[in-house]
């Protein structure tokens, strides 16, 4: 051996062997003590076991772990025997109460080693024991104290935990982008707010997710961010790619950077704002509808205000004209009257149509067939409508009916159907028809607040003009909102359609796009009522008073009340004048002839009209009543029309018709009174009260 001593060739051979084999025992001494030192100095715990397995060494750490055993001196003992030892004294925590099961696996590790193994100790430690078989039968065993480590790793898998819920309570998912841009990682979420699996979207970019929709101007302000390697946040798209659902989605990210600098891509997170999305278009919808009921009420009260002392204005401007009318018979100065009438009549029409877009006019409402007003307006449909439009209508089989004003029905339909006219100037195409519609609540959302489930009459309208885009679509209701040039059209009528349907507990829907023509739906709640087989028809007016027929005017505008009363006399009657409620009391308690009686609604003091229309039905029963009035009132007009027998006119009037009162059950004509001519249908006639 290279390490032995050579032969000292000057001494005797016996004492040169002696001196050799005391050199190599020397040496073979310091090895093995070197070696031991060694071992002893391991910070984990070293044992040897022969090939009989019994221990033959174990260093200072294997007997700090296990100090029992140092005390019972095991070198010597067998690895079972050991084993058994300590389990009578405890010492291994996880073989409690299972200690023969836990004693042959331990064995069968023992024997034949595959790979490190943990066990727990009483003390709560646990060691990492790494066993190996040398090629002599030896077991060599190496046990490392791991519990810092399990500790570290449970802390570690519980940040895990604790950083994924985190995640989750921030945001819907995690994603990561590598330098190219394309996904690497995702959280599990976006299964299930995309509706596609992880692996449909790892590997690719956002372009190869978005297509043809990534060139949008969008997307082009966000890449370059992307290329500036800039941090982003609160970036808000909705994807469009074939396969995954459209929410709405909010995006945050930072981009990351290696050590020395080079870009290695982009970690950020993505949350699910559809909801968000939805509650803020509907807010935006809701407050639309605000605004435009509060415009609508504005232009009501404003109005309602004006509406009384206006109409006074026009009776007297319109009963002078009447007069003057009559007493010319130059052609000329006669339609000079003519003309001013009729600008009279339209004022009084533009109120009429911003006290129903208000909703301040009171109606008339009874159960009507719809089929049965359209074939009844069809006639005059076709009048409005030039031979270059084609006019189609179909009604619907047993249509349900519907409690409607019939006059403000018309006035509105016939408002609908001219604006259709305007739109189609070379000729088209207009569709009426009738339908039944029931609405539950899921198909509420494009109607107006206050809209309840349930069944519907509808009657709509469909052109094939130039349509309008969605921002003149969403205006079409506004009150003076008109596309035409300036002095063609006020820009009331589908306002005051909007606001008929309204006042009826209805809605109106309009469907609109350039080039494709605009549909208009009027829904109208169904009644339970049958309509009557056959509308009611009025009487025939009567052409002339009776000899000494007299009737009582009551009104406090001096004005107005002298031109009505100077029509009246026009027409045969004998009048008396009256300047409130108390002095027409007065006249009423006397014993003067009265047949019947016209007053104002709204006068000073007490009774008004509704209230006198009681007295005097009190003083003088069987009296016909008739009342008048520029002012509306829905409380009082309610009152007036709980009575068949009481007529409520709207200023101004005029001398055109005769109206009939009955007396008890003679049936007697008692008055020749005064209606309305406005340039409204004639149907119209004693549906506009208060």
């Amino acid at each position: 051996m290279s390490d032995q001593a050579r032969p000292d060739r000057s001494q005797p051979a016996g004492e040169s062997g002696r001196v050799e084999r005391t050199a190599a025992g020397a040496n073979a001494g310091v090895r093995n003590s070197s070696l031991r030192a060694a071992l002893e100095a391991l910070p984990s715990a070293f044992c040897l076991h022969d090939a009989d397995d019994r221990l033959v060494f174990c260093n200072r750490r294997y007997r700090e772990v296990y100090p029992q055993d140092a005390d019972a001196m095991p070198i010597g003992r067998r690895f079972e025997d050991l084993m058994r030892e300590r389990l009578a004294r405890g010492e291994y925590a996880e073989a409690v109460g299972r200690e023969e099961e836990w004693i042959a696996e331990r064995m069968r590790c023992h024997a034949n080693p595959q790979g490190p193994i943990e066990q727990k100790l009483a003390n709560g430690r646990w060691l990492r024991i790494d066993e190996r078989r040398t090629a002599e039968g030896e077991t060599i065993s190496l046990g490392t104290d791991v519990t810092d480590l399990n500790l570290m790793e449970q802390a570690l898998k519980l940040n895990d935990e604790r950083f994924r819920d985190f995640i989750e309570a921030s945001a819907d998912w995690v994603w990561e982008m590598d330098a190219d841009l394309r996904f690497t990682f995702l959280s599990e979420n976006v299964e299930r707010i995309l509706g596609v699996s992880r692996s449909y979207i790892y590997g690719r970019s956002r372009r190869d997710l978005l297509g043809d929709d990534y060139d949008h101007e969008l997307w082009e302000r966000h890449e370059e961010v992307l290329r500036n390697r800039q941090p982003f946040r609160n970036f808000e798209y909705q994807p469009v790619a074939a396969g995954i659902k459209p929410p709405w989605l909010r995006l945050s990210g930072k981009p990351i950077f290696a050590e020395d600098g080079s870009f290695r891509g982009y970690l950020g997170t993505a949350t699910n704002i559809t909801d968000q999305k939805t509650a803020e278009a509907n807010l935006r919808a809701s407050e639309v509808k605000l605004m435009h009921a509060q415009k609508a009420e504005s232009i009501g009260r404003l109005t309602a205000g004006i509406a009384h002392d206006f109409n006074n204005l026009l009776e007297v401007i319109q009963g002078n004209l009447e007069l003057l009318g009559e007493e010319l018979a130059d052609p000329q100065s006669k339609e000079m009257v003519e003309a001013a009438l009729r600008s009279v009549s339209r004022g009084a029409e533009l109120t009429g149509q911003l006290l129903m877009f208000g909703r301040r006019a009171l109606l008339a409402p009874e159960v009507i067939d719809l089929n049965r007003n359209v074939t009844a307006m069809g006639e005059l449909i076709r009048r409005k409508v030039p031979a270059s439009i084609e006019l189609e209508i179909r009604w619907a089989p047993n249509l349900w009916p519907a409690k409607l004003d019939q006059s403000q029905l018309e006035a509105a339909f016939l408002n609908i159907v001219i604006s259709a006219k305007d739109a189609m100037p070379e000729g088209g195409r207009l569709t009426i028809w009738t339908e039944n519609a029931t609405l539950t609540e899921k198909e509420l959302g494009p109607f107006s607040d206050g809209v309840e489930p349930g069944r519907y009459v509808v009657i709509g309208a469909a052109d094939t003009g130039h349509g309008m885009d969605p921002a003149t679509s969403a205006r079409a209701f506004e009150p003076f909102f008109t596309t035409k040039e300036v002095g063609q059209e006020t820009g009331l009528g589908l306002s005051m359609v909007q606001g008929f349907v309204h006042h009826s507990k209805g809605d109106v829907l309009i469907e609109s796009s350039p080039g494709q023509g605009t549909t208009v739906r009027l829904y109208f709640p169904a009644c339970d009522q049958p309509a009557p087989a056959e509308p009611a028809k009025a009487d025939s007016p009567a052409p002339h008073a009776h000899p000494g027929d007299c009737l009582l005017v009551v009104e406090d505008q001096a004005d107005v009340r002298k031109v009505v009363a100077a029509k009246i006399e026009t027409l045969g009657y004998e009048v008396l004048q009256a300047v409130d409620g108390a002095s027409a009391l007065e006249v009423l308690r006397s014993d003067t002839r009265i047949d019947a009686m016209l007053s104002d609604v709204v006068m000073p003091g007490t009774p008004q009209g509704p209230g006198l229309v009681e007295a005097a039905r009190e003083l003088r029963p069987g009296i016909g009543v008739l009342l008048m009035t520029g002012y509306p009132s829905k409380t009082a007009g309610e009152r007036i029309w709980s009575s068949p027998s009481c007529v409520c006119l709207t200023k101004p009037v005029s001398i055109g018709s005769c109206l009939y009162f009955r007396v008890g059950q003679a049936a007697s004509i008692l008055c020749h009174a005064l209606f309305w001519a406005v340039s409204w249908p004639a149907s119209r006639a004693m549906n506009h009260a208060i």
